[in-house]
C-alpha cells in the first residue's frame, strides 16, 4: 500500500492549485493561541471574579446557572467591553503577541503557517478555509509576499472575487477576532448565510481538500456543507494525531477520505512542503522515488538553520520504516525455505529503499554534528518489537532492514573516509537483542540471517562462500551507485567494512556465529597468502600502529586483532573444504 503522504505529494504535484486546505485549531495549537471556547470560559471567569464570586472548575456551567442561558461569545463581548475599541483591546490580548510572547515565538506564525504560506507562493494551494479567528495564516502569507483575499463575513463572500482569479482566498467562515460577530457557541455555529453557504459549496465541490487539526465536532454548519457536497473531483485526505471524533469519521466515510497519520501540524505541512517542492525539483512523474527525498537531505545538511528539517525527515522515514516492518505479518508456520528468505528480504528490501538513501546519503556528506541523527535512526529501524507467534529465526530476519541501513551508511562513511561516522553507527548506535548492545555487534548476516548453510538456501547465492554477504553486496549496489560511482571503490569499501565488522565482533560479541564476509573468497588464507581486504587493513595498522583510526576511536583493540587473525585461516579452511 502506498503511503498516505506520498500519495498526496503526488496528487497535489499533479493537480496544481486544485486542493483546498481546511485548518482548524490544532494549526495554531503550537503558537499557543487559545480556541474559542477557551477564550470563552476565561472571559466568564474574568467576569465571574470581578462580580467578586468563584466560577469553579467549570465557567460555563457557572454562568448557566447565574443567567439561566448558555454563554454567547457576542453577549460575553459586548457586556465586557462597551465600544467596538474596547472589544477589540480586550481580544488582541488573547491572539496578538506581547514582548515576552515575540521572544518566546509564541502567538506568531509557526512552521505550519509558513510552510502553508510557500505552498501558496508556489500555486500549489489557493484556498485556504479556517476555523480560526486568529490572523497567523494572514501574517505568514504577508511575510512571504503572498498577495490574498480574506473573506470572513457573508458580505465579503457575497463580494469577492471569484476564486479563479484570486492568487489565494483564505475564507474565515466563523469570523475574525476583530469582528465581534465571530461564531463560537452551537447555535452561532449552526448555520451560516447564504453567500457564505454557496462559497463553501462551490471550495468542496470543486477543490480536494487537505483537513488538518479540525475534529468537525463543533462546527455543524461547516460539516452540514461537506455533507451537502455528493461529487468527489478529488480526494480528500484528513489528517489525525490519533482516532478521529464521530463526527470526523462519519465525514470520512462520507467523503471517503484517505487519513494521514500525523505528529503534529508543524511537521506535517514542513514535510509536505519539501515533499511537494523537491518533486517539482527534480520534474520526475512519481514521488515514490528515494532521490526525492535524498535531494531535501542535501539540502538540508550544509545549513545549521535546517537542523530541525533534517531530524524530521530522516526521523520520520525512520519510523515509517519500522512501522510497515512491524505491520507487515508473514506466515510464521512457512518453513525457512531459500525461496522464503527471499521473498522477504525482497520486502525488506524494498521497504528500506527510502532510509538507505538517506542514511547513506547522510553518512556521506553529513559532518560529525549529524552523527547522532544516523544512529538514532539505525536504532529505530533496529527496534522491533518480538512477535511470540514467530519462530526465533524469523523474528530475527525482521532485522534484515537495519542490516541494509547499518551496511549502507557505514559503506558510504568508509569510501568517504569518514571514520568517526562508521565508528558511531557500530558502536553508539543500539539495539535490543534482548538487552542493549552496539549495533555492530547484533547486525550481521550470521545474527540476522542465519548460519551460513542457511543462508546458501538462498536462490542465486547457493554456491557463494558467504551467500548472506554476496546478496547484500548485490542489493546495495544500486542504492550506493550515485555516491559511490566506481564499481572497484564500491567493493573495496564493502569488503573493508566487513573485515572490520568482523574484527569488531571478536571485541564486542558474546553469541552466535561469527559474521562471514564475502572477502574470504578473493584468497585462500594459509600459508601466508591472506584474502586482498585483510592484507590491505592489517597493512594500515602496521604502518601506523596505535594511530591507526580503528584503535585510535575505541572500534577494537589489538586482542581482537589477534584473536580474527587466528581465527581466520580456521574459517577459510573450513568453508572450502567444510
Amino acid at each position: 500500500m502506498i503511503d498516505p503522504i506520498l500519495s498526496l505529494t503526488f496528487s497535489m504535484h499533479a493537480n496544481k492549485g486544485a486542493y483546498a486546505l481546511l485548518l482548524g485549531s490544532g494549526v495554531s495549537r503550537s503558537a499557543q493561541i487559545p480556541t474559542g471556547w477557551e477564550i470563552v470560559q476565561d472571559l466568564i471567569a474574568k467576569m465571574a471574579k470581578q462580580s467578586g464570586e468563584d466560577p469553579g472548575s467549570d465557567p460555563a456551567k457557572w454562568y448557566k446557572e447565574k443567567f439561566n442561558s448558555d454563554p454567547e461569545y457576542s453577549d460575553l463581548l459586548e457586556a465586557l467591553g462597551k465600544s467596538r475599541e474596547d472589544r477589540q483591546g480586550i481580544l488582541r490580548g488573547y491572539f496578538e503577541p506581547s514582548q515576552e510572547n515575540t521572544e518566546e515565538a509564541r502567538r506568531l506564525p509557526q512552521r505550519a503557517h509558513k510552510a502553508i504560506a510557500e505552498l501558496v507562493g508556489e500555486g500549489f494551494v489557493r484556498v485556504i478555509i479556517t476555523t480560526n479567528f486568529d490572523r497567523l495564516i494572514e501574517q505568514a502569507l504577508q511575510e512571504a509576499g503572498v498577495s490574498h483575499t480574506v473573506i470572513h463575513t457573508a458580505d465579503a463572500a457575497q463580494g469577492a472575487l471569484p476564486i479563479t482569479h484570486t492568487k489565494c482566498t483564505l475564507v474565515k467562515p466563523n469570523g475574525d477576532y476583530l469582528d465581534v460577530r465571530i461564531r463560537n457557541s452551537s447555535k452561532e455555529l449552526s448555520s451560516y448565510e447564504k453567500p457564505m453557504t454557496d462559497l463553501l459549496d462551490r471550495v468542496f465541490d470543486e477543490f480536494g481538500l487537505v483537513v488538518c487539526g479540525w475534529s468537525a465536532e463543533w462546527d455543524s454548519a461547516l460539516r452540514a456543507a461537506l455533507e451537502r457536497c455528493s461529487t468527489h473531483r478529488f480526494t480528500t485526505f484528513w489528517t489525525t494525531r490519533g482516532a478521529l471524533s464521530r463526527a470526523a469519521t462519519e465525514l470520512c466515510s462520507l467523503r471517503r477520505a484517505t487519513l494521514v497519520q500525523i505528529a503534529d501540524a508543524d511537521s506535517f505541512f514542513s514535510d509536505l512542503k519539501e515533499r511537494v517542492f523537491a518533486l517539482a525539483q527534480t520534474g520526475r512523474e512519481h514521488p515514490l522515488s528515494a532521490k526525492i527525498a535524498v535531494e531535501r537531505l542535501k539540502k538540508y545538511l550544509p545549513d545549521p538553520r535546517y537542523k530541525i528539517e533534517a531530524h524530521d525527515l530522516v526521523t520520520c522515514e525512520a519510523e515509517r520504516l519500522k512501522r510497515n516492518v512491524v505491520d507487515r505479518v508473514f506466515d510464521p508456520s512457512v518453513d525457512q525455505s531459500g525461496a522464503e528468505i527471499l521473498r522477504r528480504v525482497t520486502w525488506y528490501g524494498a521497504a528500506s529503499e527510502l532510509v538507505i538513501a538517506l542514511i547513506s546519503t547522510g553518512c556521506f556528506w553529513g559532518d560529525d554534528q549529524h552523527d547522532s541523527l544516523w544512529c538514532s535512526a539505525l536504532e529505530q529501524v533496529a527496534d522491533i518489537p518480538v512477535r511470540p507467534d514467530n519462530p526465533a529465526a524469523w523474528n530475527m530476519l525482521r532485522l534484515y532492514p537495519a542490516l541494509l541501513v547499518m551496511y549502507a551508511g557505514a559503506i558510504a562513511a568508509l569510501s568517504k573516509r569518514k571514520y568517526n561516522t562508521l565508528a558511531r553507527l557500530l558502536l553508539d548506535a543500539k539495539v535490543l537483542d534482548p538487552e542493549s548492545r552496539p549495533a555492530g555487534a547484533t547486525l550481521n548476516t550470521s545474527h540476522v540471517i542465519g548460519e551460513i548453510k542457511v543462508q546458501r538456501r538462498i536462490p542465486g547465492v547457493e554456491r557463494k562462500l558467504a551467500a548472506g554477504s554476496d546478496s547484500l553486496f548485490k542489493y546495495l549496489r544500486e542504492p550506493l551507485k550515485d555516491l559511490i560511482p566506481n564499481d572497484r571503490l564500491y567493493e573495496s569499501s564493502f569488503d573493508h567494512f566487513e573485515v572490520l565488522l568482523t574484527v569488531f565482533w571478536f571485541e564486542v560479541g558474546t553469541s552466535g556465529d561469527v559474521p562471514i564476509g564475502r572477502y574470504l573468497a578473493s584468497g585462500f588464507w594459509h600459508g601466508g597468502r591472506i584474502p586482498l581486504a585483510v592484507e590491505e587493513l592489517l597493512n594500515e595498522y602496521k604502518n601506523e600502529k596505535s594511530d591507526w583510526w580503528p584503535l585510535r576511536l575505541g572500534l577494537f583493540g589489538t586482542d581482537a586483532l589477534t584473536r580474527f587473525n587466528e581465527w581466520g585461516p580456521k574459517i577459510s579452511f573450513h568453508l572450502r573444504f567444510g
